[in-house]
């Protein structure tokens, strides 16, 4: 954010983003980056207020907030995502059945209705063993870069 906004907010380290959110609500800090799912209920309660988001597009949970993009932080994006990895060795027969069952499980309507409302979605571009892959690996790559542009070395 400073690098891309010129700004010098001041990094303040929190064993989470539950304590992260606390801080904000009562007034330690001025903002925060928190993930949604987690500030859900004070956001729902209005004791947090959404200034932007920093997916590609708007949430549909939050139709109202603008992307970071669209604030003029071209290139600010950040996506949480859950995936499922197992260890190196894994026989393919077991990877293959193990994104099988996940990929079902992703389409019942009773797991949409419960992840969708926490502004989960589930895009099926990353739903094949090699797309997801990919992903992490460009966003391996990413977070390096990140790491680079503000300072921080990464550890292996």
């Amino acid at each position: 954010m400073n690098s891309l906004a010129g700004t010098k907010f001041q990094e303040i380290p929190y064993k989470g983003t539950g304590p992260a959110t606390s801080a904000v609500v009562i007034g330690d800090v001025q903002a925060s980056f928190v993930f949604y799912p987690s500030a859900k209920g004070l956001i729902d309660g209005g004791q947090l207020r959404v200034l932007a988001v920093a997916s590609p597009q708007r949430m549909k949970n939050l139709p109202d907030v603008p992307t970071m993009e669209e604030l003029g932080f071209k290139g600010f994006e950040h996506m949480a995502f859950v995936g499922l990895s197992a260890p190196k060795g894994t026989p393919p027969a077991v990877i293959a059945k193990l994104n099988k069952a996940l990929n079902d499980s992703l389409q019942a309507p009773a797991v949409r209705e419960r992840l969708e409302p926490l502004g989960m979605t589930m895009p099926a571009a990353l739903n094949t063993t090699e797309a997801y892959g990919k992903y992490m690996a460009d966003e391996a790559k990413h977070q390096a870069e990140l790491a680079k542009l503000t300072g921080h070395a990464l550890q292996k």
